[in-house]
């Protein structure tokens, strides 16, 4: 028996999306579909008066490059606040930003009934909810990412640094990070580029995160 009630709220969803949720709530007496907001400011605005628990954000609303700073906004006005994302692919690629900025689950398009009602009702419960597929999937790239840095032999800040790079944050940003100079960056980068020259594992690196920043370090 469920004490209190759950208010979810959602942003950015199309019509198909929001109907088929409040057919799934109809279902489920402690959860209510509370408001359906367009914009992140009607959202925000909303926040700053009335308690939610759960926001369910499709993935098409959210630009990469402000999420982090738009989750970060809600956080600071409820932090307990808890966000799901509606998208349409469920590989690590797609999924890790979002819960690198701190959702705690996400919900495939087309989903069924059931599986949309599993992942609310984890969320609500300070769950994080990820598939099977997911976890294997990050399972492999934590293995692979294990083989890496012991093929190739790296010290601790030149793994710190490769890390952050392969992130896709810049000389300055790493150097702000680790609090070391810009140049000092370049010189681990330089150093991984000469380990990795020859080494599966610097292929294997590339492969797995196919970045084009990286690239030239394994030429």
């Amino acid at each position: 028996m469920h004490d209190a009630i759950t208010r979810v709220a959602t942003l950015g969803l199309e019509v198909n999306a929001i109907r088929l949720l409040e057919n799934t709530f109809k279902y489920t007496p402690h959860l209510e579909l509370d408001q359906h907001f367009d914009t992140k400011h009607e959202l925000i605005d909303y926040l700053k008066s009335s308690p939610l628990e759960i926001i369910i954000i499709s993935e098409k609303f959210i630009k990469n490059n402000d999420l982090s700073d738009f989750i970060q906004e809600l956080k600071d006005i409820n932090n307990s606040i808890r966000l799901i994302f509606l998208t349409e692919k469920g590989d690590f690629n797609t999924l890790f930003p979002y819960f690198r900025a701190g959702a705690s689950g996400y919900i495939l398009e087309n989903s069924r009934i059931d599986i949309i009602l599993n992942t609310i009702e984890i969320v609500s419960k300070g769950g994080i909810f990820i598939t099977e597929q997911l976890l294997k999937q990050i399972i492999k790239i934590l293995d692979e990412k294990f083989f890496i840095f012991n093929d190739l032999k790296l010290t601790k800040r030149e793994e710190e640094v490769v890390n952050l790079f392969c992130e896709g944050s810049t000389h300055r940003e790493i150097a702000k990070k680790l609090f070391i100079s810009p140049e000092t960056v370049r010189t681990h980068l330089r150093n991984f580029h000469s380990k990795s020259k020859d080494s599966k594992g610097g292929k294997i690196l590339f492969e797995t995160h196919k970045s084009e920043k990286i690239k030239k370090y394994l030429k």
